[in-house]
């Protein structure tokens, strides 16, 4: 009963923070610091040399924090960090739930996540989660790319008398993949809110809106009414029906933020693979502020113009909400924004973003209110 007790407290279950005294700031001593980054980067407990530097009282020195930060993350313990951020960020465990055989499934789940570590390890700018030339594939997703491009990924020869081989992903150029670059076209992704034969304008709006543009939607009204059927005789494409419901008041506040997202990723087939425009794809359309594009390719191109300070800002709030283990309170803001501002004018990379975090007041110090 007495180890019973032990393990259901909440000092045990919960991390909990040394830090006593009136509301406000507090700073965190270098146990806790200690705990802290080391759950952060590598999620589990500090390793000898953090206790000795949080022992020695050196770990809350802002450049020995910072020195640390560089230790955890070029450890390959670090992986567990972009690997979950990853997963957390873009929701990829949805693409375990498709469909066909499991080395090309598991080759969909491992492209987003072998990119996002690249963009921390070699601290990319954050747009470039929109827009980069970078890429890692294998033969199994060898139909979404140019063969001109595949020609620099190594081919795979299955070792006799193995079933099932876990086939590596490589970095790949994309010189001649004009429509791919960036987690709004990697085909994992995009079938993830797909049905077998369609897609999903408004779930896969929803996802863009929320993870890359981090506009939270509200729980729809228990009065709107569904997405209308066509009447007996009454020929409407797919975008029609949706326009048909978007002509509701109630409904058009949301879906006139939702559909031109959806809609703009209609050159992406349910399984992810590029369709030219036309012969009943369209991806035209009209951003809420009034843009418009005629395909994915200036949808893309407006978001890495005109949404870029809204993107970085997105990013830096999911960065900190991860490092500090909760949601976002009122008291942050004001360092996230800062943050968020400078990284938009200096083209900030992801490495630099967490070492931001790290050093940050959120970060090293517990607010008691």
């Amino acid at each position: 009963m007495f180890l019973k007790t032990i393990l259901l407290s909440p000092q045990f279950i919960y991390k909990s923070y040394q830090v006593e005294g009136p509301s406000g700031e507090h700073p965190l001593n270098g146990y806790d610091l200690a705990q802290k980054l080391s759950y952060f980067l590598w999620g589990t407990v500090p390793d000898q040399q953090l206790l000795t530097l949080a022992e020695e009282g050196s770990l809350t020195k802002p450049e020995v924090l910072l020195k640390e930060c560089d230790r955890l993350l070029d450890d390959p313990r670090s992986k567990f960090f972009t690997s979950t951020f990853a997963r957390e960020w873009l929701s990829i465990d949805e693409i375990k739930k498709s469909t066909g055989k499991n080395d090309k499934v598991q080759a969909l789940y491992e492209q987003p996540i072998k990119f996002v570590d690249y963009l921390i390890r070699e601290n990319r700018p954050i747009i470039e989660a929109i827009d980069s030339k970078v890429t890692y594939a294998n033969h199994m997703l060898g139909s979404y790319y140019s063969k001109e491009d595949l020609k620099s990924v190594p081919r795979f020869n299955r070792p006799k008398g193995l079933e099932v081989v876990v086939r590596p992903l490589h970095r790949m150029e994309l010189t001649h993949t004009n429509y791919r670059g960036g987690v709004l076209t990697m085909p994992g992704l995009l079938s993830m809110y797909s049905g077998h034969k369609r897609t999903s304008p408004i779930l896969r709006g929803i996802w863009v809106l929320e993870r890359i543009l981090g506009d939270e939607l509200a729980e729809p009204p228990m009065d709107v009414p569904p997405i209308p059927v066509p009447k007996k005789g009454e020929k409407l494409t797919f975008r029609e029906i949706f326009e048909k419901h978007q002509s509701n008041p109630n409904c058009a506040v949301c879906h006139s933020r939702i559909d031109p997202l959806g809609f703009g990723l209609e050159n992406f087939g349910p399984d992810g693979a590029f369709r030219q425009s036309g012969k009943g794809i369209d991806s035209s359309g009209k951003t809420p502020d009034g843009d418009e594009f005629k395909d994915f390719l200036e949808l893309k191109e407006i978001l890495v113009e005109k949404y870029r300070s809204q993107i970085i800002h997105t990013m830096t709030e999911k960065m900190f909400s991860y490092a500090l283990a909760r949601n976002l309170e009122v008291h942050d803001k004001p360092v996230i924004n800062k943050i968020a501002k400078e990284f938009d004018v200096n083209n900030g990379g992801y490495r630099t973003l967490i070492k931001e975090v790290v050093t940050s007041l959120p970060f090293t110090h517990a607010f008691i209110q």
